[in-house]
């Protein structure tokens, strides 16, 4: 048992290096995380307004002063609301994929022709639907498309964050398995070889999280036939501030998961040559036993000694 300890988790930090390292506890975290986000759906399309007759519906008329957040928040659901009532009216007069299929006994002629109807009937539907919103609301056509760009803090701070303990347990792993190279003796060479994990691990994590937002901006959207499309508030997210803010925290976080991650023999298994581990010795073996350390010297020695 102390030997699984030692080898997973250290003996001296190792309640730290199961935060850190391992992936169990940050699966427990996302999964409720993502529970929690759902529930809540901050910054999602109101799908109950939904319908496919390009129809905005259940809105009252009033002028909107873009400088109350309450209200500028009433305009950022009407404006991402028309974008999704487009995209739902387009896909249900015309088929939206690039390629031929075969006819359906219902529905739109799927041909590869009518994708570009389907673009087109997006297009008309949306500049229909900022121009109900601009009457009702008092609002200019500049300021709808700002308000259908705009994104939830509070959705992307949660995004972030459930990113975060499934790249620190990436991190904890890589410096395992690199301990020699990552807690080396000498300054230059530990100063060197984090540098260079840090730099190649964090465009590998961006890449991943990338992927990690288009999974949540699916939920944002709750498009019933999953027709995620070119919606505004995504494209605007990965500006070049925010990349190289995200590339910037990727190479701190995994400097920080170095620093806390086990070094000394005591912490993790003693590694054998330059990358695996050594087998624990019979000494320890022992010593785990109750048997206590083998003492004394070799018999032989023993009799040229007396």
């Amino acid at each position: 048992m102390k030997r699984t300890i030692r080898k997973f988790y250290g003996m001296k930090r190792g309640a730290l290096s199961w935060v850190l390292g391992g992936w169990m506890p940050a699966v427990l975290l996302v999964v409720t995380g993502v529970a929690v986000l759902r529930l809540t759906c901050p910054g999602c399309v109101d799908q109950s307004r939904a319908n496919t007759n390009c129809e905005l519906t259940a809105d009252r008329s009033f002028a909107i002063d873009v400088n109350i957040p309450a209200q500028w928040r009433h305009l950022v659901r009407d404006a991402q609301l028309a974008e999704e009532l487009a995209v739902q009216y387009g896909d249900a007069n015309f088929y939206r994929w690039a390629f031929p299929a075969r006819t359906a006994a219902s529905g739109p002629v799927q041909t590869s022709d009518t994708h570009a109807d389907n673009v087109r009937a997006q297009v008309a539907c949306l500049a229909r639907l900022n121009a109900v919103i601009a009457s009702a609301h008092a609002v200019t056509a500049e300021q709808i498309a700002v308000a259908r760009g705009a994104r939830s803090r509070v959705r992307d701070g949660m995004v972030l964050l459930l990113f975060v303990p499934l790249y620190a347990a990436a991190c904890g792993s890589v410096c395992r398995r690199f301990r020699n190279l990552i807690h080396a003796e000498g300054l230059w060479p530990r100063l060197m070889a984090r540098a260079v994990a840090s730099v190649s691990i964090a465009p590998l994590g961006l890449s991943l999280f990338f992927l990690w937002t288009r999974i949540f901006e699916g939920g944002r959207v709750r498009n019933p036939q999953g027709h995620f499309g070119a919606r505004e508030a995504s494209l605007n997210y990965w500006s070049y501030p925010v990349v190289a803010a995200l590339l910037i925290g990727g190479v701190v976080a995994f400097w920080i998961v170095a620093a806390l991650s086990p070094q000394e023999l005591g912490d993790a298994p003693p590694a054998r040559g330059f990358l695996t581990d050594y087998p624990v010795s019979k000494g320890e073996e022992r010593e785990e036993a109750g048997e206590g350390p083998r003492t004394g010297v070799m018999p032989s020695i023993k009799k040229d000694l007396s």
